[in-house]
């Protein structure tokens, strides 16, 4: 139906020693910063995403979990809770997305991977992306995500100065005869490149680390006008530096073509593991449990101690309960 909006997820179990072996048959030697550990941490961060889903989006018609040959543990815990919650739940493999374009797979890379979710079957044109680390803190509605048929871009203008900045950054890195492989695949520079390359923009509207509103159409649009730039986003097995974001892709071409509306306010609890301190972590657990605010991102929580980790997951079931 045209009122349908669906959430997509994207979730690895880097536990799994399956998958473990598959990413170490596929790592060139001297390893790759792509590829580092702490992108396939899992703590069932996706068990209390779902939670939130079931609490405070109610209007959700079906939740597609993107993996690799993996079903979440969170699955038959839903199950049991809740089993009409747990029928909208599909489970979708990267075999699916990647039809005719298997030579890319396996991929351990989510920037590939979110450069083909919108090829699931039977997804609604509505949909909304996210990153398994996220929570809905408090009850949303469709319009927290859409504006009738617009889609709601949460971020802001960064200014064509950027481009000079990334062009140094390379300079620099380039002089220091570091190899390509050691290098880190920076979030904003995905994003600039995408406003770039598609979008043909030197500025970009930045996203953070919320939900992110899409359209399917969009990227039909996109991936119609620009499938040679698209394949080569799909090359690289694990993130590299000079890959683009398909959804910063999609929101800058958007607003390009004079689709989607803008909003500075994130309405976002971001706890960052590797950089907050205790203090600051537990604080932000109080923001999230305010409901003052729609979303929370639980960013590296492997970052932290093993004490400070369980305060933050007990914050969060109270959040999800």
């Amino acid at each position: 139906m045209i009122d349908d909006v669906d959430i997509v997820i994207a979730w690895v179990d880097g536990n799994d020693p399956e998958l473990q072996r598959k990413r170490l048959e596929f790592l060139e030697s001297g390893g790759h910063k792509g590829a580092d550990p702490t992108r396939f941490e899992n703590f069932e961060e996706i068990y209390f995403c779902l939670c939130s889903i079931k609490k405070n989006a109610r209007w959700v018609r079906k939740i597609y979990i993107v993996t690799d040959q993996q079903v979440p543990r969170a699955l038959a815990l839903l199950e049991g809770e809740d089993q009409v919650f747990a029928a909208k739940i599909e489970v979708v493999d990267h075999k699916d997305i990647f039809g005719g374009f298997n030579e890319f797979l396996p991929t351990f890379n989510s920037i590939s991977i979110g450069s083909m979710l919108w090829r699931i079957r039977g997804l609604s044109e509505r949909f909304v992306y996210f990153n398994d680390d996220v929570i809905l803190c408090s009850k949303t509605e469709v319009s927290d995500f859409f504006n009738f048929w617009e889609p709601i871009y949460r971020g802001r203008w960064i200014g064509s100065w950027y481009e000079g900045f990334w062009f140094f950054k390379n300079l620099i890195w380039g002089l220091s005869g570091s190899s390509e492989n050691s290098r880190r695949a920076s979030f904003k520079d995905a994003q600039f490149l995408a406003a770039k390359k598609i979008a043909g923009r030197r500025g970009f509207f930045s996203m953070g680390h919320t939900p992110h509103s899409a359209r399917v159409s969009t990227f039909e649009m996109m991936f119609a006008k620009y499938e040679r730039l698209w394949r080569g986003n799909l090359v690289d097995r694990f993130r590299s530096f000079n890959q683009f974001s398909a959804f910063a892709a999609a929101r800058n071409y958007d607003l390009r073509h004079g689709h989607g509306v803008v909003t500075n306010d994130l309405s976002l609890v971001f706890l960052r593991g590797e950089a907050d301190s205790e203090t600051r972590i537990l604080e932000k657990c109080k923001l999230m449990e305010s409901g003052r605010y729609l979303f929370g991102c639980l960013n590296g929580l492997d970052k932290l101690s093993e004490d400070t980790r369980e305060k933050v997951l007990s914050s969060v079931r109270g959040i999800v309960s």
